[in-house]
């Protein structure tokens, strides 16, 4: 896992296992740092267990037939990286940002999701 900003183009990449994001802004990463913050993971683990997956919680990429996958462990070691990076750059965790872009992953107990979850 590794953030950091280029001095080249000004972007703040992050790489995660195979993934690799690029975001323009800090508040743009907080934006996204505020969509992984409302995803339970292990809601997730549990919706897609007995499956077979090597992954439990799966993050639409854009068109719907394409997602980040993550198990529970790499998705808070990214959440983790997120918030680390976030506070070296003292960027104001009460800063709300518009959503728009990601999918808010919300649920209330027992009901059935798609978001998130491989059928």
């Amino acid at each position: 896992m590794r953030i950091f900003k280029c001095s080249a183009c000004s972007k703040i990449h992050v790489e995660a296992g195979n993934v690799m994001m690029h975001f323009p802004t800090l508040k743009r990463l907080k934006g996204f740092s505020d969509y992984l913050e409302s995803i339970d993971p292990h809601y997730y683990k549990a919706a897609n267990s007995g499956k077979g997956l090597a992954h439990d919680v799966y993050l639409p990429v854009g068109d719907a037939s394409v997602s980040m996958a993550f198990s529970v462990g790499e998705f808070e070691e990214l959440k983790q990286a997120i918030r680390r990076f976030l506070a070296e750059e003292n960027v104001n965790p009460f800063l709300r940002i518009n959503l728009s872009g990601f999918l808010v992953h919300t649920h209330s107990a027992g009901a059935a999701r798609s978001k998130g979850t491989l059928h």
